[in-house]
């Protein structure tokens, strides 16, 4: 893992900064759209054994800031969330690190910040950004069926039901579903039904 983010060279300096008890800041940040699969991601590096991932999907850290009249500038108050907004808050998010050859966070909002890039470079110079993009027109669809869902109680429900239908399916539990997923779920119940069909005829 290590490798592929361009690590290897740095090995020295972390062990120095681990010896002297410094805390292990994150090494690459990902950003990217929204629906562009960064919680996925997010979840995978989480489960990598030589990764350290923030305990806090979408710390934010980076696209915040306030004004002179202590406005936000950057983002809608309604819809951002910036639950950490100190430096010393931010480290903290890291203490657990340890020897992980990758530390990392995944902020998307980071992608449409105007100050996020230069803060991140001013605070993590070494940090290489990974960005995740999808094709505009999935993204969108993605993005209407997933506030189409949180808007409607009654989708939800459905949501619960069509996610317990596929555990039981399956046989076992399902761990996480995003929206975009149901598809899926969807076309195994089809399936399945087909089968049925095809044996009762």
């Amino acid at each position: 893992m290590g490798d592929a983010l361009g690590l290897r060279g740095r090995d020295r300096d972390r062990n120095e900064a681990q010896r002297r008890g410094a805390v292990m800041l994150p090494n690459f940040i990902m950003i990217g759209a929204a629906k562009a699969g960064t919680t996925a991601l997010y979840w995978y590096l989480a489960e990598h054994p030589q990764v350290f991932m923030s305990p806090m999907k979408e710390t934010n850290y980076f696209a915040y800031g306030l004004d002179e009249q202590g406005h936000l500038l950057y983002g809608d108050p309604e819809l951002h969330r910036f639950r950490v907004q100190s430096w010393s808050e931010y480290e903290a998010l890291f203490t657990g690190a340890g020897d992980a050859a990758a530390i990392g966070e995944v902020s998307p909002i980071y992608l449409e910040c105007p100050q996020a890039a230069a803060r991140i470079r001013q605070r993590l110079p070494g940090a290489r950004i990974v960005c995740g993009l999808r094709e505009p027109v999935d993204r969108a669809y993605s993005d209407f069926r997933d506030h189409r869902i949180s808007a409607n109680p009654g989708e939800m429900t459905k949501l619960v039901q069509r996610v317990r239908q596929a555990e039981a399916m399956l046989g076992e539990p399902v761990k996480r579903v995003q929206p975009c997923e149901l598809d899926t779920i969807a076309a195994c119940e089809r399936e399945r039904a087909f089968r049925v069909s095809r044996l009762t005829c």
